[in-house]
Parts: C-alpha cells; sequence; structure tokens
C-alpha cells in the first residue's frame, strides 16, 4: 500500500514541499520503501513510522493471508488395483486464479477400507470398493472419486499336471494364480469341475476323490482363466511283495501300473529302468508318478576315502581321453591303407615270417643308431619325420630305443633299460597269454619300445598328455602306408623337465610312474591289430574303440593282479587295498585309473552306455566294468575269454556277443549289480560282481560316499532319459501297511520295449 503523509505548520496549515522520511518497527512482517510504499511480508503487525523536520506520525499495518478462493484436485477420478498407489494433487487460488502455495491441506478418505490418504495426498488402494478422497484448505474443499480393483487373474496353473490313482485313493489339486508379471496372487475364488465325476468328483477345495477305473479331466477356473490336470484312475491287477533282496522284472501289466505292499514293516526299493537298445546314442524319456511313496531313509554309503588312496585326478583322466583320440584318428587315417594292403594281395603274402625293411637288425648293437619315423601329429600315413634313435638295450623279446633329439634332464639309459626289462620279462608273458602272440612282420622276433618327444608334441586338449601310443600303420608294408616303420613297436612319451615342448611332462618320476600300465595297456593294442590284420582275416583292421580300449583296460587289471598277488572272483575291497603301504602304491598305480573312470559313469549313467560309439572317459569306465562282470560271469579259465574277444574276424558288439551272449541282456543284469551286490542283499550271483567290492572301494575313493545317481520318488514324479546300454536308479519307501502305486509313462504313452523295468528290494 502506497502512504500519503501530511505536514502542517502550527496553524494548521498544510505545508507542501517537505522531506519525509519512512521506517517499520518489524520489517520481517512489513517493509516501507523511501517513497512510502508498504509491503506486506508475513502475517502479524507492525508500525510505520513517517518523519519530516523532527516531527513524526505513525501508523499501525496489520498483514494477512490472501484468502482461499478455491480448491482444485487432480486427477477428479482415478482407477487403482489393490496394492498399488497413487499420488494426488491439490491446487489453490485465490480470487483473482493465482496459485497459493504453502497452504495446510486436510485429507480424508471416505472409506478407509477402500483406500488409504496419508498428509501428503498419496492414495493406497486396500481393497475392492470406491471411496472419495478430500482435501480441504481454509474452508474450501474438492472430492475426487477413487475405484479399487483386484489385480486381474492373468494365468491359472494347476499342480500336478497330470496324475494316476487307485481306486479310492485321493489327491489334493492345488491352483495358483499370477497376475501378468507372473507374481502368485491370494484370495481368489478357484471354481472346480471334474469332466466325468463318475470316475473322478473334485470338492470346493481342490481335492480329487477316484472312484472308478478310467480318466478325466479336472479344470480350475477363476476370473475366466483356467487349467486342466489329467486324472487317471487304476485298479491294481495284482499287489506285489518282495522279499529283501528279491529282483522282480516288471511284466507288461506292471509296467502301466505298479502296485506294491509295504508289507507289515516298511520296506524299501530300487526301481531300475534300462535301455536295452543296442545303439547307445538311443534315448528314451521316462516319467515315473507315485502315490503313497517316500524318500528312501539312508544313502546307499557313508565311507570317507583314505588318505593315502589317490582317486585319478583330471588331468589323468584326461591323459586317457587323449590317447584315445589319436586312436579314433589312426583308426579312420589306416583305413586306406588296409583297404590298399588287401587289394594288392599283401595281406595273404606278409605276416609272420615274412619280414618288412625296416633298417633295424634282429638283434641290433646296443648303442647303434637306427633312423624311425616319429610322426604322430600329422596325417599318419603320408608325413615322415625321420629321427636318429639310440639302441639302448636288447632283450629276447624287446628292443629298447631312445629319440637322440629327446629333452635334457630326461630317462637315464638304466631307466629306459628296466622299463624294457620289465617288458620283457613281465608284460609280454601277460599280454601274450591273455591275448595271444603278437605278429612278427618284422622277422625280428622283437617289440621295439621308442622313448621319444614324438609323443609329447602331439596336440591334446589343454591339460591332457599322450603317455604312451601304439600305431596299426606301422604294420602295413610302406607301399600301403608310406609312414610305416614296418615293425611292431611302441611309442613312450619322455620327460621334459625344462618344458622345451610344452608343460605337461615335466615330472619324470610322475611320469616314470605311468610307464608300465601305458606299456600293458598298448601292447593289447598291437596284438589285436596285428592278429585282426595277419592273422584272423577280420574285417577291419582294428576293434571297435570303446571294446579295444575296455580290453586295454582289462590288461592293466590283470598287470595289477600280478603286482598286487590278487585274482579275480575274489571280492577285492578297500580292506585289501590300503592292508600296507605296499599294497596301496600298487592299487595307485595299476587300478585306480579304472576306477575312477567308473566313478565317473556310475555318476551319470542314465546318459552313458559300455558300448557307446565314443571314448568319452565314462564309456571306458563302464566297459572296463561290464567286461570284467561278464567275464567272471561266464567262468571257466579267463585266458581263453580274453583270447576269443581279440582273435575274431567280427568286431564291437557281434564280437562280445560271440563270447558272451546279447549284450543288451549282460549289460541288464550288469546294470542291476551297480545297485545289489554287496549291499547286504544276498542277491542271485548274475547281478554280483565276484572280483570287486565295488560299492567299499569306491565309497573310499569318493568322499560322499559309493557314487552311483539315484533319485528319490515321492508325490513329485521323476522324469529321466536313458540312453542304449544306460541305466537310471529311482529309489523309494513303502510305509508299513500300505500299497504304494507307481506308473511310468514315455511323453505321456506306454513305456516302449527299449526300456526294461526291474524292481529290487533294498530293505
Amino acid at each position: 500500500m502506497q502512504l500519503a503523509p501530511v505536514t502542517k505548520d502550527a496553524g494548521g496549515n498544510i505545508l507542501t514541499g517537505r522531506s519525509v522520511t519512512y521506517s517499520s518497527s518489524a520489517t520481517g512482517i512489513a517493509s516501507v520503501s523511501a517513497a512510502g510504499l508498504v509491503t506486506g511480508v508475513a502475517i502479524g503487525t507492525a508500525t510505520i513510522f513517517a518523519t519530516s523536520e523532527g516531527k513524526s506520525g505513525s501508523a499501525a499495518i496489520t498483514v494477512r493471508q490472501i484468502p482461499v478462493n478455491a480448491l482444485v484436485l487432480t486427477p477428479p477420478t482415478d482407477t487403482l488395483f489393490v496394492g498399488t498407489t497413487a499420488q494426488l494433487t491439490a491446487t489453490l487460488t485465490d480470487s483473482s486464479g493465482h496459485t497459493l502455495t504453502g497452504r495446510t491441506i486436510a485429507w480424508s478418505s471416505g472409506t478407509m477400507a477402500t483406500a488409504t490418504i496419508s498428509n501428503s495426498g498419496l492414495v493406497s488402494a486396500i481393497a475392492a470398493g470406491i471411496t472419495n478422497i478430500i482435501a480441504t484448505s481454509e474452508g474450501k474443499a474438492d472430492t475426487t472419486k477413487i475405484t479399487v480393483r483386484q489385480v486381474p487373474v492373468n494365468a491359472l496353473v494347476l499342480t500336478p499336471p497330470t496324475d494316476s490313482l487307485l481306486v479310492g485313493a485321493t489327491v489334493q489339486l492345488t491352483a495358483v494364480t499370477n497376475d501378468s508379471a507372473g507374481h502368485p496372487l491370494t484370495g481368489r475364488a478357484i471354481a472346480w469341475l471334474s469332466g466325468t465325476p463318475s470316475v473322478v468328483t473334485i470338492s470346493g477345495s481342490g481335492l480329487a476323490t477316484a472312484l472308478a477305473v478310467g480318466n478325466t479331466n479336472i479344470v480350475a477356473t477363476s476370473e475366466g482363466k483356467a487349467d486342466t490336470t489329467k486324472i487317471t484312475v487304476l485298479v491294481c491287477a495284482g499287489t506285489i511283495t518282495l522279499a529283501l533282496g528279491e529282483i522282480h522284472t516288471l511284466t507288461s501289466t506292471e509296467r502301466a501300473s505298479l502296485c506294491i505292499n509295504g508289507g507289515s514293516s516298511a520296506s524299501e526299493y530300487a526301481l531300475v529302468p534300462f535301455g536295452n537298445s543296442t545303439v547307445a546314442a538311443t534315448t528314451t524319456p521316462l516319467t515315473l508318478t507315485a502315490t503313497n511313496t517316500a524318500a528312501p531313509s539312508a544313502p546307499l554309503s557313508s565311507r570317507q576315502p583314505p588318505s593315502m588312496l589317490v582317486p585319478a585326478s583330471n588331468a589323468s583322466m584326461r591323459d586317457a581321453y587323449a590317447e584315445t583320440q589319436f586312436r579314433l584318428r589312426e583308426q579312420r587315417e589306416t583305413a586306406l591303407a588296409f583297404s590298399r594292403a588287401r587289394a594288392s594281395g599283401e595281406l595273404a603274402t606278409r605276416g609272420q615270417n615274412h619280414p618288412y625293411l625296416t633298417g633295424i637288425a634282429s638283434s641290433p648293437t646296443v648303442g647303434s643308431v637306427v633312423s624311425i619315423n616319429v610322426n604322430l601329429n600329422a596325417t599318419l600315413c603320408s608325413a615322415k619325420v625321420p629321427r636318429a634313435a639310440k639302441v639302448v638295450a636288447v632283450y629276447p623279446h624287446t628292443i629298447v630305443l631312445s629319440d637322440t633329439l629327446s629333452p635334457a634332464g630326461g630317462y637315464t639309459g638304466a631307466q629306459m633299460m628296466a622299463f624294457g626289462s620289465t617288458f620283457d620279462t613281465l608284460v609280454y608273458a601277460l599280454d601274450t597269454l591273455n591275448f595271444g602272440a603278437p605278429t612278427d612282420i618284422d622277422g625280428n622276433s622283437r617289440v621295439a619300445i621308442l622313448f621319444t618327444p614324438g609323443v609329447n608334441a602331439i596336440a591334446t586338449q589343454p591339460g591332457a598328455r599322450v603317455l604312451g601310443l601304439f600305431t596299426s600303420r606301422d604294420l602295413f608294408s610302406a607301399s600301403s602306408c608310406a609312414g610305416s616303420n614296418e615293425g611292431e613297436m611302441f611309442y613312450v612319451s619322455v620327460p621334459d623337465p625344462s618344458s622345451t615342448i610344452n608343460g605337461k611332462y615335466t615330472s619324470t618320476s610322475n611320469l616314470a610312474s605311468t610307464v608300465e600300465a601305458t606299456l600293458v595297456h598298448e601292447f593289447q593294442h598291437l596284438i589285436n591289430s596285428g592278429r585282426r590284420i595277419y592273422v584272423n582275416n577280420a574285417t577291419s583292421q582294428s576293434e571297435e574303440v570303446w571294446l579295444n580300449e575296455g580290453l586295454s583296460h582289462i590288461a592293466e587289471e590283470l598287470l595289477y593282479y600280478k603286482m598286487s598277488g590278487y585274482s579275480p572272483r575274489t571280492n577285492i575291497a578297500l580292506a585289501q587295498l590300503t592292508a600296507s603301504q605296499a599294497e596301496i602304491d600298487a592299487a595307485n598305480t595299476y587300478i585306480i585309473q579304472n576306477a575312477s573312470r567308473l566313478g565317473s559313469y556310475l555318476q551319470a549313467p542314465e546318459v552313458n552306455s559300455p558300448y557307446a560309439q565314443n571314448d568319452l572317459l565314462e564309456t571306458r569306465g563302464a566297459i572296463w566294468q561290464l567286461l570284467r562282470y561278464s567275464s567272471d560271469r561266464k567262468g571257466g579259465a579267463e585266458t581263453a575269454t580274453w583270447r576269443a574277444l581279440v582273435n575274431s574276424t567280427s568286431s564291437g558288439q557281434t564280437n562280445f556277443n560271440a563270447v558272451f551272449g546279447s549284450i543288451t541282456t549282460m549289460s541288464h543284469d550288469w546294470s542291476i549289480a551297480q545297485i545289489a551286490d554287496d549291499a547286504g542283499l544276498a542277491p542271485s550271483s548274475i547281478f554280483t560282481n565276484p572280483s570287486w567290492n565295488f560299492r567299499s572301494i569306491l565309497g573310499g575313493l569318493y568322499s560322499g560316499g559309493f557314487p552311483l545317481l539315484t533319485h528319490s520318488l515321492t508325490s513329485t514324479p521323476v522324469s529321466v532319459s536313458v540312453a542304449g546300454g544306460g541305466s537310471s536308479y529311482v529309489r523309494f519307501r513303502v510305509a508299513a501297511n500300505v500299497v504304494a502305486n507307481i506308473v511310468a509313462k514315455s511323453s505321456g504313452s506306454a513305456v516302449p520295449s527299449t526300456v526294461d523295468l526291474t524292481l529290487i528290494r533294498t530293505q
């Protein structure tokens, strides 16, 4: 406001043109300019003084808020879902329409149970309904309408998706409703419907009751969303009861619906689906659904590993895999040489007593130097890498050679002589006794062992080594295979302490501990290949890799028996392997590799097979154990069994079947032995491993106990997929005086004939 002071003289006459100064007693409430313009600052009262020529006057000024003329709420209406919020805004204006700020606003909800409102105007939706939100300030008010709705059901999921019940049994179905983000919704009304109430009834809470044999769909609906579960009602043709250790192959009726009587006390079982296809790459999916079963009471084994028995490391397991990667390459690359040799008539005219020209005398002079092709990396029958090799020792059956370009600091002459002597006096007799005599295409009656860095340089996967090998390319003439050395020989890796080639062979002592097992392993390959090519007139130059490797692992096992003093079919257990330091050393050197590979198989028996056309470590472990099992079951002199497999015109499963009978029958019974043997069940002898107590030994190698993969069958279905020759192990418990039901399906249909189902009572 503008002040207009008046100055007068003593007679009361108005004076003009006089200077006036102004001041305020409370500038925080009202200020005044030099021209007398008063400005209100805050609510309150202040005195304004005007002074001129020593005379003054005053005026009391009261400052008040501009009154609120209108209040407008935005949005005027809103719709919220339960659990969400919305921010309301109240705009205040004066009589001129100017926005006012800093005013107190009171908020209220007409129905707090539907929506609440905070002091800042934040609405929270509580429950479905409608309410008015009111904002008030200085007597002015506005109202907004809030509608609260339930979050809509976006999907409904019924569990279980399928089920099988016996007549009179019940199952509680569960319907879960979710919003569009997949979050569960609660408190929603569910409507239940049975397609065939005469077969299954359904209560308002989702409890299904089986009334008669048949099947029906149960439908659950909520807010327009629905899901369906199929229920099959069965009646058992009969309820089986097994004695402890009894093994029962399921009939076609039992495969569709198996009923088991728990008996007067609780009992436990293992159901073993076995893939009986001869094609290991075949897989069959299975789903097992159970009623009235529970998890088994105890694990298979709880043994802990002894401190001195050392499982094969991942690196040493990769070593075995790397060697057979070479074997697969060799099989491909020498097939053409075999065809050439056959076409030329070479195989009919060469062989024992028909020497090739190797450049090595029959009894070479120790210290002399000969030339040998050490190419093992490039194509075996084309590229040649001639290398000078020194004759280190000559024995009745053995010539020991050392590559002159071997890294410094490796094996001494004495060490190589000792390896040769062991081969000559022990390994040679062992393998020839069990697999047959080697060929002698070079006419020197000896096998050459070449210690060469050519083995070290073979390309492998990271961390893997090739310890030694035989290649059948050396059994062909140079005209059929240009890279051939034309004689019976092995190649053995050498120590490389300074890592001049790579960092995989630095430890001389570590490498030396592998030589004997490598030689006995590779000698089987040499005998097998030589006799197939020149003696047996076989249809291929090489046995299939899985069986060839299995026989070489048998050779390692036979060497263990020789070195330990034990023999087959004596159920060797952990106690024998660890009875003394000598026993521990023998086990770690000669048999632990086989046991560790078997452990790898047992951890994944569903997807692996003993006769798979690959060279996985799991396949090696499985075929070694299957060959040992089959030989033990066959009985008689083992030497005749192993010789029959090596001296055959056929290969693979045909060869196996000729010696042992059907490989699928043997593999089925062998798969049962995995869980039944040495478990206190006293099963039939065909379900045991007479030579080894694998439950004891592997329970000592693996900290978690016996490593066989098993599944627990409870109210949750178990889904597996088994390969040809693979097995699954499903364990469960049946309470006393209860009948359990198990239904097996494959992709929703009956289990095909490519899968056998066998039941074992384990407790």
